[in-house]
């Protein structure tokens, strides 16, 4: 099974608009073999993004708003993830 880490690539305001865009990346890694998907999520209103923003938390933010516009969503991609590095391992 492989190890799989969500990461935050970047954070884009728009504080005129109050709109967001955040871009993540999901990681999967067994032994040698990886596999990253990418995406974005769109947000209409804005975080606190200031020196305390932790990983953790932004990362946090990615998953509750993929869920809440699709449920399942997060689970969806973490399984192309290993879909993905299985795929690698067996061909």
């Amino acid at each position: 099974m492989a190890t799989k880490t969500w990461k935050v690539t970047t954070i884009q305001q728009e504080p005129v608009t109050s709109k967001e865009n955040i871009s993540y990346s999901v990681n999967g890694e067994d032994g040698d073999y990886k596999f990253t998907t990418t995406g974005n999520v769109a947000f209409t209103e804005l975080h606190t993004v200031d020196d305390s923003l932790t990983e953790e938390t932004a990362v946090g933010w990615v998953k509750e708003k993929l869920d809440a516009d699709n449920a399942g969503t997060v689970a969806s991609i973490e399984a192309d993830v290993e879909k993905g590095v299985n795929d690698q391992k067996n061909s």
